[in-house]
């Protein structure tokens, strides 16, 4: 009898484990019935239990890029896809885009991956701490705060080009790695105001970072890592972890350094308001605790120098296959500058008017960002569809930049359609390289005088010629948290001839 009664107890046990884990499973299911039933009323692919559509996009993160466009060209302007569980709702709607970036704030639910770099700063916090973060952070992004930036990213511009110089062999070079060591080095002596010359380790933070984007991006196509314990036993989660430790020593490098100079700033209004003297500003009056402050550097950094480094890098490729419009802009450079070597100044900078244009059309085609994700917390309908609470919304900015009702033969690179009166025809939404709604990028306008400086001061000096590509349709994209060109903006140079 014993003998018996313990062999009924294992399975007795099985019955039971087999039971609870039904009845969870059906407890799950029952609670997201309304997403499932509105799921089934969109377009898409055919799904798999708990993969989703993962199996799609298995061959990495840039086949899911192409992969994910594809889905974009032979789908209606909304469909879905699922990612393991959660279900994404893709746009490329200029009215959906405008309702829901505006109506819904918290980002996706993918962005938690990135928190071991990101930190939990005001670019991809959730809404409660982003709220009171941004009145606290705002003060930052004045205007005459920002203008008094320029001399400095006009010397960080100027060794830039002398690196170019020293490195360039006369057959090709790669200006992107470059263009973002020396935007890291401006954002020191700006945001930072921290003398770059003392940073060190600029390269391999950079490495790090890339890296870490990449890894990010695996794991949102591998529904088996989302659950913590096994991310946190797998290859991809121990190099993740790895990546995090080296990446946070060089943000601590850039507090220590500011620490030194704190007293230094006392006598000037500009300078106190600068974004990292202003944050310890906070720490002091305990606002913030010391990992805000670097959370919030850390996003600073990356959100301001990682963007507008690939935008300039998309820049010059486009100028490079159109030598007309890069002629067009050198013409207004030697109408501002004649043939003055002098330094750019802000007024310099606000002449550039085609330069902006051209900068514009850039990110229309080469939007950094090339999609926007929110988490939905409530059911919205717009025209006959329903967006349901739960769901994730993909607005898919590079495709509505290319839709040719919006942007007439949109693979043409025209810089007039950025003329005042063109725009005013568009729909706002048309064109969102930097977000919209009260979570767009609050630097737009500092990034703009970045990329001015950035194309301006060696264009004053050079021509830009394409090693390989003969149209922008043959560039090839790495797309990890950014995109960014392949080829990490290889070109040709030559000495101009004015």
């Amino acid at each position: 009898m014993l003998i018996l009664a313990s062999a009924t107890i294992p399975k007795v046990l099985v019955s039971i484990l087999i039971t609870l884990t039904v009845t969870l499973l059906l407890k799950y299911f029952w609670n997201r019935r309304w997403l499932y039933y509105y799921a089934a009323k969109l377009p898409g692919p055919l799904a798999w239990p708990l993969l989703g559509n993962g199996l799609a996009f298995r061959q990495g993160r840039n086949e899911f890029y192409y992969q994910l466009l594809r889905h974009i060209d032979v789908n209606p302007t909304v469909f879905r896809l699922w990612f393991g569980p959660y279900l994404h709702i893709i746009t490329s709607r200029p009215k959906d885009a405008d309702q829901l970036l505006t109506n819904f704030l918290e980002k996706s639910s993918f962005f938690r991956y990135g928190d071991m770099c990101f930190g939990n700063g005001l670019v991809t916090s959730k809404v409660d701490v982003w709220r009171g973060r941004k009145k606290m952070i705002i003060p930052t992004f004045n205007q005459k705060i920002l203008n008094s930036y320029t001399d400095a990213l006009q010397k960080h511009s100027k060794r830039f080009v002398s690196d170019v110089e020293r490195s360039y062999d006369g057959n090709s070079i790669q200006l992107l790695p470059k263009i973002w060591n020396h935007a890291l080095n401006g954002f020191c002596e700006t945001f930072a105001d921290i003398d770059a010359d003392l940073v060190v380790g600029q390269d391999q933070y950079l490495t790090n970072v890339r890296r870490f984007e990449e890894l990010v991006l695996e794991r949102c196509l591998k529904p088996w890592l989302y659950p913590n314990f096994t991310f946190k036993h797998s290859p991809l989660g121990k190099e993740t972890t790895k990546l995090s430790e080296n990446i946070w020593p060089f943000v601590t490098q850039l507090m220590n350094l500011k620490k030194m100079t704190l007293c230094d700033n006392s006598d000037d209004d500009l300078k106190k308001k600068r974004h990292l003297n202003h944050l310890f500003s906070l720490l002091a009056e305990k606002y913030m605790e010391e990992e805000d402050v670097a959370a919030e550097l850390q996003n600073m950094i990356l959100a301001s120098t990682e963007t507008t480094s690939y935008s300039s890098g998309f820049t010059f490729l486009a100028l490079a296959m159109h030598p007309e419009i890069q002629k067009n802009v050198q013409n207004e450079l030697d109408s501002i500058f004649g043939t003055s070597d002098r330094d750019i100044t802000l007024e310099d900078v606000i002449n550039m008017e085609y330069l902006e244009r051209v900068i514009k059309e850039s990110l229309r085609l080469f939007p950094s960002v090339p999609f926007v994700m929110r988490n939905m917390d409530k059911t919205i309908e717009i025209d006959s569809h329903v967006f349901p609470a739960g769901a994730d919304i993909v607005v898919a900015i590079m495709n509505i930049h290319m839709r040719p009702d919006l942007w007439p033969d949109p693979w043409k690179f025209d810089p007039d359609r950025f003329l005042p009166e063109e725009t005013e025809k568009r729909h706002r939404c048309a064109f969102m390289p930097f977000g919209h709604g009260s979570r767009v990028c609050a630097g737009v306008k500092m990034a703009m005088t970045m990329m001015k400086i950035t194309l301006s001061t060696l264009l004053r000096k050079y021509d830009v010629k394409p090693v390989s590509y003969k149209s922008l349709k043959e560039i090839q994209l790495d797309y990890a948290v950014f995109m960014m060109p392949k080829d990490e903006c290889q070109v040709v140079l030559e000495k101009r001839k004015k």
